[in-house]
Order: C-alpha cells, then sequence, then structure tokens
C-alpha cells in the first residue's frame, strides 16, 4: 500500500502518458487511487513496528544472506505472472530502507538465481565488503 502511494504521487508528478505503462504497474498506481489517508498512516506505523523488529536481527547478526527471489528467473516472457513472486524477498527491505544487494550465484538451468545480502541502516560498508569477497566464489 505504502509503495502503492508512493508510487502513484511520483507519477502524478511527472505528468506521463499512463498509455504507454504496463498493464500490471497502470494498475497498481489505480490501486493507489483508493486508499485512504487513514489506512495510509496505519500502514506507516506497521512499517515502523516491522523496521523496529527487523532492526533487532542486526543484534546479532551482522549481514543477513537469503535468495534474491524465491525461484528461478521465468523467461522475460512471462515476467508479469511472477512480479509479486520475484519482488517478495526484497520488498520488505525496501519498505524499511535498510540496505540489499543481490550477487548473482549461478544459472540453474540456465536460468540465473541471486543472493541478497542485507545490513543495518548505513551500514553498506558491510554489504560491500561481504560481496567482495563473496563474488568470486559465487561464480
Amino acid at each position: 500500500m505504502i509503495s502503492r502511494c508512493e508510487a502513484a504521487a511520483f507519477h502524478q508528478a511527472l505528468g506521463l502518458d499512463r498509455a504507454r505503462y504496463w498493464d500490471e504497474v497502470a494498475d497498481q498506481l489505480d490501486a493507489a487511487a483508493g486508499v485512504t489517508a487513514i489506512q495510509y498512516i496505519d500502514a506507516q506505523r506497521l512499517r515502523a513496528d516491522l523496521a523496529g523488529d527487523l532492526l533487532a536481527v542486526f543484534d546479532t547478526f551482522d549481514v543477513l544472506a537469503m535468495p534474491t527471489a524465491p525461484v528461478v528467473a521465468p523467461l522475460a516472457t512471462d515476467f508479469a505472472r511472477h512480479l509479486l513472486l520475484l519482488s517478495r524477498n526484497a520488498i520488505p527491505w525496501s519498505l524499511v530502507g535498510f540496505p540489499a544487494v543481490s550477487l548473482p550465484c549461478g544459472r540453474p538451468g540456465g536460468l540465473p538465481v541471486g543472493l541478497q545480502l542485507v545490513a543495518r541502516p548505513w551500514r553498506e560498508d558491510l554489504l560491500v565488503a561481504v560481496g567482495t569477497a563473496l563474488e568470486p566464489l559465487l561464480r
């Protein structure tokens, strides 16, 4: 809800021709029009709570490693059907503003797979260090 509302405000300010958007993008921007201010504020509160919960994980770990997506990449012609699934593991970190990076780590069946690394806010240096160390091992 938050990202759709923020995206809708951004796109509205650009004044772009919505007829040129992919259907999936236009649908998400249209959905934002139905969000009330109360719903948006409540979602912001949930985001703050989630950020606090996720931040606590970094009391134990410096960097988290997980799949970038829970599936291998689909064919480009079939991406729309998998759009939410492909972004599912990245959405929480984007929502709360934590730094994350995805590294390519193989091509099972010829399709790419990614390893996502996440750190606490303002620790991009850790992501760069860990990513730099892992990259040669993941080829």
